[in-house]
């Protein structure tokens, strides 16, 4: 196993995280490579930088004049670079304050910042890798999207464990 992995799985190790973590998710780690040889060449290149997928000039993106025509008053930093991996951290920061003025319970627990995916179907198949192993079982109301099944059942090979979601709704309900 890689080591960034193994110092990850050590500071997790003992907690509630490290405990829920799937055999996947043990392996899994944020490669130091990419973001040191970015922050490197950022640093270090006074004219051309064409490193984590995006080429700059004098530390502006290129772009082809044809994409940027119609685009007037935007520096093109804020339209056409790469978003960070988590998600932009203002845009992160006013979400979980938006949670908390919604759920004010919530306001003097420590919790991280939400992490922005790039869609329903990518954050629950990420959230499958972290957390699901073959043959565990997922408890989940009977009505869900049908991708459901398809990152689940066929993909992680998890065994479905239906209930009734209107059954659930009649029981809150008051009487």
């Amino acid at each position: 196993m890689n080591s960034l992995a193994l110092n990850l799985n050590n500071i997790l190790n003992e907690t509630q995280a490290g405990f829920l973590l799937s055999s996947m998710g043990k392996k899994l780690y944020f490669p130091k490579g990419i973001v040191a040889q970015s922050a490197e060449a950022s640093a270090k290149a006074n004219k051309y930088n064409a490193t984590a997928g995006m080429a700059f000039n004098k530390k502006k993106p290129l772009i082809l004049s044809g994409l940027s025509y119609n685009i007037n008053n935007m520096d093109t930093n804020d339209y056409i670079t790469y978003a960070p991996t988590p998600g932009v951290m203002e845009l992160r920061e006013l979400w979980k304050s938006q949670i908390i003025k919604k759920n004010p319970g919530l306001e003097n627990i420590h919790t991280s910042l939400p992490i922005v995916v790039p869609g329903l179907t990518s954050g629950i198949s990420n959230t499958a890798d972290l957390f699901l192993d073959p043959g565990d079982n997922l408890v989940i109301p009977d009505l869900f999207w049908g991708n459901y099944q398809l990152i689940f059942e066929i993909r992680k090979e998890v065994n479905i464990k239906r209930f009734s979601f209107l059954g659930v709704i009649k029981l809150i309900q008051p009487l």
